[in-house]
């Protein structure tokens, strides 16, 4: 009998197992709803594999992490019941890998489609007082040269050139504290976007979102692990 259980124990064990070696997801909303000619904050449902997740989320929301096995899934966003007139929906399959974490960003693409974008994030060491920084271009913008300089005593700074929608760039190393952002179009000398501020640490991905064409391009700060 004790064999038995032993054996009962170590199959579920071999079941249960997987389950644990999942992928870390943050989900971003980032489709400002008077694009599209509704309320800005534009509250959707988020589901996974056909099961609700993710409710009411408004415009600028990041939700997770979402523990998710390796493997491909399917992710659909709808309005929220009464969040406005017509159907959003935008459906995509995102492919995960053991041990990831990826931010997937609900957005407009280049021509104002609604669509899904998934950036991997490195989670590797940081030295202490460093933070690591990823800029993600979600925006309906074209392609941008991003300056990063710190400001108030940092001294870091870093730069990103042709950055185009759906990209994200490499991460950057830079000494924590509060650092200002210049976005240019590529190839162009008027600014885009100038950010003031912008608190810097830990291991963090700022996502450009909204549209230059309407004036609201904005950018959602997404910290890794907290």
């Amino acid at each position: 009998m004790t064999s038995r259980i032993l054996l009962v124990v170590l199959t579920l064990g071999l079941v249960l197992a997987p389950a644990a070696l999942a992928a870390d997801v943050y989900v971003v909303h980032g489709i400002d709803g008077t694009d599209l000619g509704q309320v800005q904050e534009l509250p959707v449902d988020i589901n996974v594999n056909g099961s609700s997740v993710l409710t009411n989320v408004p415009f600028g929301g990041v939700a997770g992490p979402l523990e998710l096995p390796e493997g491909e899934h399917t992710l659909e966003v709808r309005l929220a019941n009464g969040a406005g007139t017509g159907t959003l929906a935008i459906s995509g399959r995102i492919d995960l890998s053991l041990f990831e974490t990826a931010v997937i960003v609900a957005h407009l693409d280049g021509h104002g489609t609604a669509r899904l974008s998934k950036f991997t994030v490195n989670t590797g060491v940081r030295a202490e007082g460093q933070a690591r920084l990823a800029l993600a271009h979600a925006a309906q913008a074209p392609a941008v040269d991003v300056s990063v300089r710190g400001t108030n005593g940092t001294k870091g700074k870093t730069r990103v050139r042709g950055l185009i929608n759906g990209q994200k760039s490499f991460p950057a190393e830079l000494d924590e504290g509060t650092y200002r952002f210049t976005v240019k179009a590529t190839g162009a000398k008027g600014t885009v976007a100038k950010l003031d501020g912008v608190e810097v640490g830990g291991n963090l991905v700022i996502v450009a979102v909204g549209s230059v064409v309407t004036g609201t391009f904005t950018v959602i700060p997404v910290a890794i692990g907290g």
